[in-house]
């Protein structure tokens, strides 16, 4: 039984605002990182992370930050490394090769050979604003690593190589999607053609990319270093958004793979992000990938350069994170067109470049939508509600990919006892407008359709002044108590003090699910409260808007914990039938009484709701 969880959680409470809105106008966003940029004003390339700047990520954070649940399948991580313990989740990670927990980077057959997947997993989800370090892309994502490398013995059994195998990158693909990954980065590849031009046969790693796709999943892979007119696999997989690579000039490397079916370009060339410790992955001159760079003394350990298409691919699997974040309803070949439709070269693309270099900003810009001509400062997106009545769990999670791998008995935590399935709640989630299946289901029994009993915000920006939005936390738990050996808990927070004692008390922290507002703050006009109430019995947490508490009480959800009220929420409610919710017309200022608030013949929530967006308050 988990301890110290109830008396170490706090208490808040609010009261009462009028709904403002407004304009919003992106500004430069720098943190406090001291490798992000250089104070040189012509500094060196390997000296600060100036691949952010052809990508406008500084102006795109001023709206995001990212919270999506990414994945990485490469050599492991250093998962000691402090410009990552932020965002690695453990218990979301797992050895492919090795068939284990550990997915650290170090190798004792090859002592202190590596250091890729540290340094791709930097340049993702580094943490962010730290005053340490480098910055990653996507600030608040969870990182979950599928460690894909293993020895190669020869006929006499000795080590002859350290590297991915067709069959670990396949299970690796696999592992991340059914954990629950929005995203999954591939900075990896394999010649898609033999020496007589006839196409490679990867069936095992085709099956993996089929099932990721049936899930959903963005997949980005690196189009290769081989000086070559084609795409390494599985960059070419048109299911796989490919990454070529471009120096600080903006000029195609010779030796990144180019071809008519390359989708993006992105920085490759001397990127410095985390590296594993005293670690070296290449010496080669063109193409170095080591720490603390010999020629450079002022470098930090811990930290080094490296060059290739597998830099660049990080570079786009970030932003499509960012983009995941802020609307997770967006499908894959949705983020695809945000990627491809507002990059460099869209109008005139390449088989060196391909469409070009992302902007982060006008994607990101493009994926909030417009009201009034103006770029909304958030959107809102459901929080599914599941059920596994096996584990005596409720799950409420804002990623249709997480909710898919918990329909299909694979979301991470397991219970030893066997796996557990999660299901539709019938209690008081209602279906969601707009959104009728999760992309893999196909409904046998209703309880699979998405529910929602209220929406939760997409980024950190508040629409409200007076107003302050906050994380909400996912946690979870798993072990056997005294009456149900498959027991699983999953636990909400909105403080950082709620998410230390809920970790003190033996909690994983799975990731941020969306943005509330606040209860040091007036309650804003049209909300209702969130409680978070725990059942002893089950051994579990739930959270539950004010209007259905008292169903949950019956149910033996008494206590309060980790806080009485974790803050206020929208409920899903569509007075107009429009499929958009009452609070996501108030903040938008279109009428939640009137289907179509502009008179252009289509109804707001098609003009907002589904992409290519329109503006619902205005006339083409």
């Amino acid at each position: 039984m988990k301890t110290g969880l109830l008396r170490n959680f706090l208490l808040f409470n609010g009261c009462l605002i009028l709904l403002l809105t407004g304009t919003v106008q992106a500004l430069p966003v720098v943190p406090s990182d001291p490798l992000f940029q250089s104070t040189d004003p012509n500094p060196l390339p390997i000296e600060y992370q100036w691949g952010m700047q052809p990508l406008n990520m500084s102006e795109a954070w001023d709206y995001s930050r990212g919270h999506a649940y990414i994945g990485v399948a490469d050599y492991g991580i250093q998962t000691t490394h402090p410009d990552l313990q932020e965002n690695f989740r453990p218990h979301l990670s797992f050895d492919i090769a090795e068939n284990d927990s550990d997915v650290d980077e170090q190798n004792t057959d090859y002592p202190n050979i590596g250091g890729h997947g540290t340094h791709v997993a930097g340049i993702l989800a580094g943490s962010s604003d730290n005053g340490e370090g480098i910055t990653g892309i996507c600030w608040d994502c969870s990182l979950m690593v599928g460690k894909i490398a293993k020895t190669i013995l020869d006929g006499l059994g000795n080590p002859v190589t350290y590297a991915p195998t067709s069959d670990t990158v396949a299970d690796g693909i696999t592992w991340l999607t059914n954990a629950g990954a929005q995203v999954i980065n591939l900075s990896l590849g394999r010649p898609s053609f033999d020496a007589n031009g006839d196409p490679r046969d990867y069936p095992n790693i085709e099956t993996a990319i089929a099932h990721a796709e049936k899930m959903d999943v963005v997949m980005v892979a690196a189009a290769g270093n081989r000086t070559l007119n084609e795409l390494d696999f599985p960059a070419l997989d048109p299911r796989v958004i490919s990454a070529g690579a471009i120096d600080r000039g903006g000029i195609v490397p010779v030796w990144s793979n180019t071809s008519d079916n390359l989708d993006l370009s992105a920085p490759g060339v001397i990127i410095l992000s985390t590296f594993y410790t005293n670690y070296v992955h290449s010496t080669d001159p063109d193409m170095l990938c080591m720490d603390n760079d010999p020629d450079n003394n002022e470098q930090i350990s811990g930290y080094g350069q490296c060059t290739g298409t597998s830099m660049a691919t990080p570079h786009v699997a970030g932003i499509a994170a960012i983009l995941r974040s802020i609307n997770p309803l967006l499908s894959k070949n949705h983020i695809k067109d945000l990627l491809k439709g507002y990059a460099s070269h869209k109008t005139n693309p390449s088989p060196a470049l391909g469409n070009g270099v992302p902007d982060a900003l006008a994607s990101v810009e493009a994926a909030l939508g417009t009201v009034d001509g103006a770029v909304i400062k958030n959107r809102l997106t459901p929080l599914f509600e599941l059920y596994s009545s096996a584990g005596q769990d409720y799950l409420f999670t804002s990623s249709p990919q997480a909710a898919m791998a918990a329909i299909y008995q694979a979301l991470p935590p397991q219970p030893s006892a066997g796996n557990i399935k999660w299901y539709s709640t019938n209690g008081v989630g209602g279906t969601v407008p707009g959104y009728e299946k999760f992309p893999a289901v196909d409904y046998a029994w209703w309880h699979d359709m998405p529910k929602a009993s209220f929406y939760v915000f997409t980024t950190h920006r508040t629409p409200i002044a007076g107003s302050e939005l906050v994380p909400l936390y996912r946690l979870s738990y798993q072990a056997p108590t005294s009456s149900n050996a498959y027991n699983v808990d999953h636990a909400y927070a909105t403080q950082q003090n709620q998410v230390d004692a809920a970790i003190a008390a033996e909690y994983d922290l799975d990731g941020i699910e969306g943005y509330i507002f606040s209860v040091d703050y007036p309650q804003p006009t049209g909300t209702v409260k969130l409680y978070s109430r725990y059942n002893p019995s089950r051994d579990d947490h739930v959270i539950v808007p004010e209007p259905y508490l008292s169903q949950l009480t019956s149910q033996g959800y008494t206590v309060n914990s980790p806080a009485d009220v974790l803050g206020y929420v929208y409920l899903n409610r569509d007075s107009d039938g429009d499929t958009l919710i009452d609070g996501f017309e108030a903040i938008i200022g279109t009428n939640a009484s009137v289907r179509d608030s502009d008179g252009d013949g289509l109804s707001d929530g098609r003009e907002i709701g589904d992409y290519p967006y329109s503006d619902p308050r205005r006339l083409p």
